[in-house]
């Protein structure tokens, strides 16, 4: 995939902040340190570069958000979001959004969004990049341990009875 993103209106990124595309150093570090679920989601780091992409905002030499693809299929890209918490509430992860979404439709993908409804922060990220709701839609999810679920539901204001 072309690494060079073409901006019709330059993005504004911060002063100490620079945008870079993931490759497989910085695919691994995310893995290996921030989401180890995407050993889930990709085999390797080989399968997702030749299938996905994703940017990311770094100042320091530390990642502050990242956007990445966390599905891809039938001419449709899934947009992965995360910023960690001392960067939060500062505007990069519209920045770093706004070059995926641009990329995403270079390639002729239709990029579109899902999230939890109790997740506020991403829902206005929704809102903000342009993408319309379209749908409610339940969804079953499972896990072993009780205190996550409560912490989750908790997290995204749902009422834990």
């Amino acid at each position: 995939m072309n690494d060079e993103v073409k901006v019709d209106n330059p993005i504004a990124v911060p002063e100490g902040y620079e945008v870079i595309p993931i490759d497989s150093p910085l695919f691994n570090i995310y893995q290996d340190k921030i989401d180890t679920t995407y050993s889930l989601l990709w085999e390797s780091d080989e399968e997702y570069l030749q299938k996905a992409f994703g940017f990311c905002l770094r100042t320091n030499g530390e990642l502050a958000s990242v956007c990445n693809t966390s599905f891809v299929g039938g001419g449709f890209i899934a947009p992965d979001i995360l910023t960690l918490k001392k960067h939060r509430r500062t505007g990069l992860a519209t920045i770093v959004c706004t070059f995926y979404v641009q990329k995403s439709r270079e390639l002729g993908l239709t990029p579109y969004w899902n999230c939890d409804a109790g997740n506020d922060a991403s829902n206005s990220l929704a809102q903000r990049l342009g993408f319309i709701k379209v749908c409610d839609l339940p969804i079953l999810w499972w896990h072993e341990n009780p205190k996550t679920i409560a912490s989750y539901l908790k997290k995204y204001h749902y009422s834990v009875d």
